[in-house]
């Protein structure tokens, strides 16, 4: 940059200021410079639009996957990358204290994106004797629960029988190369609607059943299988197959029904049954709570246990702890004949015990209710059979009263040992002997502490009684759900009404407000585990429920009191408790912490007064200094004699254009006889939509205030000529092809708007930089009045301690020149001292696009 001392002498004593160097160098090179610069803008654009997408998803609380996180981070990275590699090319340097920062930034951003380590068990398979608490990373916790169990208690029965570890799922992908391809579809799929999701569910579950299992795998599991029959006593041992993901069957997130299970597996269909169950990681059901969770995909390897299947009598589900109330002195046990599918899947209601937990266990309460069916296994058929109970069988009590009261002191030396609720999965077999099969936290999810109705005594209920499976009250429309054709037109903000609470409608559940059932076991199954996770009121047993509601018709449960009114008015539903927040899952944690790497601005201009380390400490602060970099060289060209044309407008104050966009600058070589006619503002649709802004402002907001001293007012000149970006007229607008770029130097303030507006949206952006200058910062009320207005109208707004980023990306042209002239008419009205409540007609973006001369 010239001596400023040089500057001020020719400043006053009138003469011309002198040409930078390698003026003509760049005139030669122009095609190239005018190239790097376009495909900097539109790397630029695209960074601004990823920004602008996880900054939404951070706001707007959406379902996100990791791979979302990923994609956007790999995008982020190579967009400012290039960024760095097209400023290279219109600078010839290589800016290294730029591309050192990037460097570390993107291995900091890579160590924040990585999945989870390998487990630190490599073997493929485990017996479950040798399994305990400690190894879930390696075999997944519901696995590691029950080991624990059949280690610690040798006097509790639990099942024989081995898991196939997280080291096997992993050997597995990568012999078949699926953990790319995997990716790759989760990345490039869009997802519109639950037909969507569905259709990438069945790819991915087939991708992964058709894959063949690697040799070194299946002799593992042959040699467990066959160590399992020694300590049966017999071959041809059947199998329960039950999923045990990482991260499944945990306090936060039980995945309850979410994965597959298969009972009474014969050893020809081991092995393909070992692969339907890796598959269901990828089930609808699956891919959906994860999403709607915050869970992290890579994290939650699939592994499988694989016990001897009980000889079962009877079967069911024990809570050491009421789960839906602070009470803490009940056990709740029910039970059915048979396996306790019946009840997990909602086919029957069952039998309720309520046992008092001290000083010893006894029985206060007991409901034997009428079960109509029941799921048996038979060794000579695969799977399971639904069977109609006998007359005489469906009132008989499923426990006996001694059974019940050993069920409770399992419960209770289990809590004792985990040190937390239980949800306990337990069977009673032929000769009488309750077995462990399941153990996992209870989420415990309390409703409203009184027992006063609210608002709805004097109306008339639709539906009374059945039993609370959720607390909570919610409105919303009737929508019944039989069948999977109904679960793909499930719509947002409805309530779900289904004759029997089948695991998969779970799907629904981040679109439902509110379930209702007519059969099911109340606080038991699956899918009331999952509605209590997500805080929706459920009420199960509700006899014809899909008869009375009519579909489409304003309901709202009360869940609490278990009763089904029409419709309250949207007022009386203004204490319902928020929905399920994904603040604090993984997923956002993971990207809320990326994006203190990525998108935070350390200063607004972080070239004045030079470039540091300290000024340069985010991905923005990257892009925005190779953005002012490359302008900075650009406007070098402004330097030469003649190749600034005036704008030709009808303005008090002077605008001069430097198009590079104009034929003669390709056809003249000769710089001295360069002459330019002067330019309108219609010649360009950015430079028409900015100058309509301006145009709307008074004049004297884009003048420099005159002063009594001339010597003074040359100084204050001299003071913004020579800051980092400074273009010989302080009113410059420089034009190439569909972008627009206005610098406007006052002696008080400092303006760069910088626009893009071609075909391709995503490339597409709009950005003010407002950099002020000692006393002239806002104050704090200011700003947040300047902030509203522009968050009121779309824009994303930065504030560093030099000035404010004011921007948009992504958005089609035609938006983005309505926005550039709401810039253009900003930046007039920063400089006012009251703010206007609200913006003239043809500014406001709110109203009816319309040209505004």
């Amino acid at each position: 940059m010239p001596n400023p001392l040089l500057r001020l002498y020719h400043h006053l004593l009138g003469g011309p200021r002198p040409c930078p160097r390698l003026t003509a160098e760049h005139m030669a090179n122009l095609p190239t410079l005018k190239n790097s610069w376009k495909l900097l803008l539109g790397a630029q654009g695209r960074f601004l639009h990823l920004v602008n997408g996880a900054r939404a998803a951070l706001r707007d609380n959406s379902f996100i996957s990791m791979v979302f996180v990923r994609s956007q981070c790999t995008s982020a990275c190579v967009n400012v990358f290039a960024m760095l590699r097209h400023l290279r090319e219109i600078t010839g340097c290589d800016h290294a204290e730029l591309t050192d920062t990037f460097q570390d930034l993107r291995k900091r951003i890579d160590r924040l994106i990585a999945g989870q380590a390998p487990a630190p068990i490599q073997e493929l398979t485990l017996p479950l004797s040798s399994v305990d608490k400690s190894m879930s990373l390696s075999v997944g916790t519901k696995m590691a629960y029950l080991g624990e169990i059949k280690k610690r208690f040798r006097e509790l029965s639990v099942p024989d029988g081995f898991v196939i570890t997280s080291a096997a799922y992993n050997l597995f992908l990568d012999h078949n190369g699926l953990r790319d391809e995997i990716n790759r579809r989760l990345q490039t799929q869009v997802i519109r609607d639950m037909a969507d999701m569905f259709r990438l569910s069945s790819e991915l579950q087939l991708l992964i059943i058709n894959s063949p299992l690697p040799d070194k795998l299946q002799e593992s599991i042959h040699a467990a299988y066959r160590e399992l029959e020694a300590l049966a006593g017999h071959r041809g041992v059947r199998v329960a197959v039950r999923s045990s993901a990482v991260g499944e069957d945990a306090e936060e997130t039980s995945f309850a029904g979410q994965y597959r299970t298969e009972l009474n597996v014969s050893e020809e269909l081991l092995f393909t049954t070992y692969k339907e169950i890796m598959a269901s990681k990828y089930a609808l059901t699956a891919m959906n709570y994860r999403f709607s969770r915050g869970l992290k995909d890579e994290d939650m390897p699939m592994c499988v246990g694989c016990m001897v299947m009980v000889d079962t009598a009877s079967a069911g589900v024990m809570y050491t702890q009421d789960p839906t109330s602070a009470d803490s002195g009940t056990i709740f046990i029910n039970a059915v004949h048979g396996l306790a599918k019946a009840i997990s899947d909602g086919y029957v209601t069952p039998d309720l015990w309520k046992i008092s937990r001290h000083p010893e266990p006894g029985i206060m309460h007991k409901t034997i209710r009428s079960k109509e069916q029941k799921f048996v296994s038979f060794l000579s058929e695969e799977g399971v059979t639904l069977l109609a109970t006998t007359p005489a069988q469906r009132l008989q009590p499923s426990l006996t009263d001694q059974q019940v009261l050993e069920l409770s002191r399992i419960g209770l030396l289990l809590e004792n040992h985990f040190g937390c609720p239980l949800d306990v999965e337990w069977a009673v077999n032929k000769a009488g002997h309750a077995t462990v099969l399941q153990s996992r936290p209870l989420k415990r999810v309390y409703g409203r502490q009184d027992a006063v109705q609210p608002v709805h005594n004097a109306t008339r209920p639709l539906l009374a009684g059945g039993q609370m499976a959720s607390p909570g009250r919610a409105t919303g429309r009737v929508y019944v759900v039989r069948t999977n054709n109904d679960l793909l037109h499930f719509p947002e903000g409805a309530v779900l009404v289904t004759p029997r609470p089948h695991p998969r409608w779970s799907a629904l559940l981040p679109r439902a407000v509110a379930i209702v059932s007519e059969c099911g076991g109340g606080i038991f199954g699956h899918l009331a585990n999952i509605a209590r996770e997500f805080g929706i009121p459920a009420i199960f047993d509700v006899k014809d429920a899909c008869t009375i509601l009519e579909a489409d018709a304003w309901i709202t449960i009360d869940a609490d009191q278990q009763v089904i009114f029409p419709a309250m008015k949207p007022e009386d539903n203004a204490e319902l408790p928020p929905r399920h927040s994904l603040r604090d899952t993984p997923v956002y944690t993971t990207l809320a912490e990326v994006m203190k790497n990525v998108d935070a601005p350390t200063s607004a201009n972080p070239l004045d007064p030079r470039i540091t380390p300290e000024r340069i400490k985010t991905l923005r602060d990257v892009a925005q200094t190779s953005h002012l970099l490359a302008c900075r060289e650009i406007l070098k060209l402004s330097h030469v004699p003649g190749i600034l044309a005036p704008l030709a407008v009808d303005h008090p104050t002077n605008w001069w254009v430097l198009d590079l966009n104009n034929q003669r600058l390709k056809d003249n070589r000769d710089l001295d006889a360069l002459s330019m006619e002067p330019v309108s503002f219609t010649a360009h649709h950015l430079l028409e939509g900015i100058w309509q802004g301006i145009g709307r402002q008074q004049w004297p907001l884009f003048a420099n205030s005159p002063r009594r001293s001339r010597l003074l007012r040359s100084l204050r000149r001299l003071h913004a000529a020579v800051r980092p970006l400074s273009p010989p007229r302080p009113r410059l607008f420089l034009l190439l092809e569909d972008a627009a770029l206005l610098i406007l130097s006052l002696e008080r303030a400092f303006f760069l708007l910088h626009a893009h507006a071609g075909e391709h949206a995503e490339e597409n952006f709009v950005q003010l930089l407002w950099q002020w200058f000692g006393q002239q910062t806002p104050s704090t009320s200011r700003l947040e009045q300047l902030a509203v207005l522009l968050h009121e109208q779309g824009f994303n707004l930065d504030v560093a301690p030099d000035g404010l980023l004011a921007w948009s990306a992504g958005q089609p042209s035609e938006t983005t020149v309505r926005q550039a002239r709401l810039l253009g008419y900003f930046m007039g009205t920063v400089q006012q001292l009251q703010a206007p409540s609200e913006l003239p007609p043809g500014i406001d973006l709110k109203s009816p696009s319309k040209t505004s001369s």
